[in-house]
């Protein structure tokens, strides 16, 4: 049978052992070789499921977010509307950093 000192030394150390244990551990993200601007050539594999697979894609960075980047046209005419698309880095086979922004 619990009495309420005990419930309350109970209520207690949990409370004391939270506070100690610190912060949570976070998976540490793999740096991404290359940044926005960038010129790439992509090529996809079987396992990405998309319109590229086994097929190869040129583009600029326009945008980067954790394991995803915005892929945009390397050339943009005028009175076209660019085609741009967000590529996964996991599913890409091979990137190559082309020269020239």
């Amino acid at each position: 049978m619990l009495n309420r000192s005990s419930v309350l030394l109970l209520a207690l150390g949990l409370a004391g052992g939270y506070a100690i244990t610190g912060s949570a551990v976070t998976a540490q993200v793999e740096p991404i070789p290359f940044a926005v601007g960038d010129r790439l050539s992509l090529r996809f594999g079987a396992e990405a499921r998309n319109a590229y697979v086994g097929d190869s894609e040129e583009c600029v960075v326009l945008e980067i977010h954790g394991a995803y980047f915005k892929c945009g046209p390397t050339v943009r005419r005028a009175g076209v509307d660019p085609t741009e698309s967000w590529v996964n880095v996991r599913y890409a086979v091979q990137i190559i950093r082309r020269e020239g922004r």
